[in-house]
């Protein structure tokens, strides 16, 4: 939570948003948005100072509980989600878009992509979700591409070359 005096004070004295935000330990973001409600709202340090932090809060309504901001977003069935994940060709662009399309033409609110998949892949990080990838013997490589290139010995020029995969 941001210190409004500490980032009010050094504005009335002039001194730049950005330097603010690296001594306030504040986003520049922050800073801008604390610095314009105080103008908008004709507050200044002398009037911040005597409020007490509760107050501060009260005053510039930014500290809100991100539950209550979600509280009307339709949550998607991740369990249902992540058994379509195991598909082939099922994405999570995929599974959102479907996810979109079950709410757009009603009055309820849903996750932008953004969300949807952060919130997904939490979803899927604390439920060990591993996909399972179901072959043919001999039908395809595959291949492990951390470390180094691959390198083979031309034998017409006896020459070691290095290549990648495609």
């Amino acid at each position: 939570m941001p210190n409004y005096v500490e980032i009010v004070r050094p504005y009335e004295l002039n001194i730049s948003q950005r330097q603010i935000s690296r001594t306030a330990g504040s986003g520049r973001d922050t800073v801008r948005r604390i610095i314009k409600f105080t103008i908008d709202q004709y507050l200044h340090y002398d009037q911040l100072i005597e409020l007490n932090q509760t107050e501060l809060e009260n005053v510039f309504g930014s500290h809100k509980n991100t539950k209550e901001r979600n509280a009307n977003v339709v949550i998607p069935d991740y369990p249902a989600l992540a058994k379509e994940l195991a598909k082939p060709g099922v994405t999570m662009q995929l599974s959102w878009e479907e996810y979109v399309d079950q709410y757009k033409n009603s009055d309820q609110v849903y996750y932008r992509l953004t969300q949807f998949k952060k919130c997904f892949w939490d979803y899927l990080c604390q439920h060990s979700y591993t996909d399972i990838i179901y072959h043919k013997v001999g039908e395809g490589v595959q291949v492990d591409l951390a470390g180094e290139r691959f390198q083979w010995i031309e034998q017409d020029i006896s020459e070691v070359i290095k290549g990648y995969l495609l």
